[in-house]
């Protein structure tokens, strides 16, 4: 009686899993595509592009047709995550590989070279760091207020497959660009 009620028990909690990921992957691949979209589009300050976006078994993410500003191009885009460390709050990747991705460098009528079309120049991926004292610093008036720590990331393993670079020269006044 009591193996009973263990198994239907168990039986439950599984069902309820298998009921929490499947509706996790059915939200991803209806809402994911605008949701990557935006964040990147917010982060960068630049307009993307995703032609599909799924999810498949064993977990992952695929992206395929992956574009910002018809500087950098990936044709597909694979992401396994770690579904422990999301739990734990971290961004932990098994695997990230990115297929046939090209990179645009320009090299200007100056001389000076400009990598995927000053996507990166206009603005820093990471926070400046703070300068450090040796001073104590009174503690500010609002600091009971929490700010938010970005977490953690880890990637085990990155492939990248037949990737390649897309050189324009316009450092010929007059002249068409040169795309080698």
């Amino acid at each position: 009686m009591v193996l009973k009620i263990i198994l239907r028990s168990a039986l439950v909690l599984v069902l309820i899993v298998i009921l929490i990921g499947v509706s996790a992957c059915a939200y991803l691949a209806l809402n994911g595509r605008v949701l990557l979209l935006s964040e990147i589009e917010k982060n960068l300050g630049v307009k993307a592009q995703i032609s599909s976006l799924r999810v498949s078994f064993p977990p992952a993410l695929i992206v395929d047709g992956f574009a910002i500003q018809d500087s950098i191009k990936i044709d597909r885009l694979i992401v396994s995550p770690s579904l422990l460390g999301l739990l734990k709050g971290g961004i932990i990747l098994n695997v990230l590989i990115i297929e046939r991705p090209v990179l645009q460098v320009t090299r200007n009528n100056d001389d000076s070279f400009v990598f995927c079309n000053g996507i990166f120049d206009k603005r820093p991926l990471a926070a400046e760091p703070q300068k450090i004292s040796g001073e104590a610093t009174p503690a500010p008036a609002d600091s009971k207020k929490k700010t938010k720590k970005p977490g953690k990331f880890y990637l085990s393993r990155l492939q990248i497959k037949d990737a390649n670079i897309e050189f324009v020269d316009n450092g010929i006044v007059g002249a068409e660009p040169f795309k080698m």
